[in-house]
């Protein structure tokens, strides 16, 4: 918007909060559609984004889930060695003297 508002009068804050006012309600709408779509393609079973669980790589023709057949190994050994550990940093130096693919960042 290009035209000035004088703010030191009352027509002018009115203006002011009205747009402000318009603006909040546009922000909260458009979180309520993406919450929304969010939840329907989980329903769904999609993945909806972020970096996918060690082990798994997102289906690129339907979006979900798939093994990995690349990481398939390093998912299992890192599973059943020395406990259930988290993640793949947690593991002791030894598992990253083997041939193993490392997991994406």
């Amino acid at each position: 918007m290009t035209q000035q508002f004088n703010t030191t009068s009352s027509l002018g804050r009115l203006t002011l909060n009205i747009l402000l006012s318009f603006a909040q309600f546009e922000r909260e709408i458009i979180g309520e559609r993406t919450r929304d779509k969010m939840s329907a393609a989980r329903r769904k079973g999609k993945w909806v984004g972020g970096t996918p669980v060690l082990g798994y790589d997102v289906d690129p023709t339907g979006g979900r889930l798939i093994v990995s057949a690349q990481q398939d190994g390093t998912f299992t050994v890192t599973n059943t060695r020395n406990g259930f550990s988290k993640t793949y940093k947690q593991q002791p130096r030894p598992i990253e003297s083997r041939d193993l693919i490392p997991c994406r960042n």
